[in-house]
């Protein structure tokens, strides 16, 4: 039983690991999810329609993967999102490189929908 339970647990913690994004999120009100981004000291993520998501919000970016201790080293991080309601919201997210707002981003972008069932 120990055994199982451990094994369980590494799989567990080797799954997260995989930090890839889908395209489409089916999720239930009350859940929580993330969705991954690497960066470093050049530029940032901004989300840039946080204003008008309204069946998720964000409600923490985290960090869940560091390469090494460099002040320019990339780290892998991730916007944790709750949902709230039944619908769909489509969110966007960029990579804005530094000194440049996130108002006035006008290059490619991510786009992540999310699917909201009762």
């Amino acid at each position: 039983m120990k055994l199982t339970l451990s094994i369980i647990a590494l799989l567990s913690i080797v799954s997260r690991c995989d930090f890839e994004n889908q395209p489409v999120y089916n999720v239930e009100v009350g859940d929580t999810f993330e969705l991954y981004y690497t960066t470093n000291s050049c530029c940032r993520y901004c989300v840039l329609n946080q204003e008008d998501l309204t069946h998720i919000e964000i409600v923490e970016t985290i960090t869940v993967k560091t390469e090494g201790r460099c002040a320019g080293c990339s780290s892998t991080r991730a916007y944790v999102l709750k949902v709230l309601s039944p619908g769909t919201d489509t969110i966007r997210i960029a990579e804005v490189p530094g000194g440049q707002s996130c108002e006035e981003y006008d290059g490619p972008i991510e786009e992540y929908v999310v699917n909201v069932e009762e």
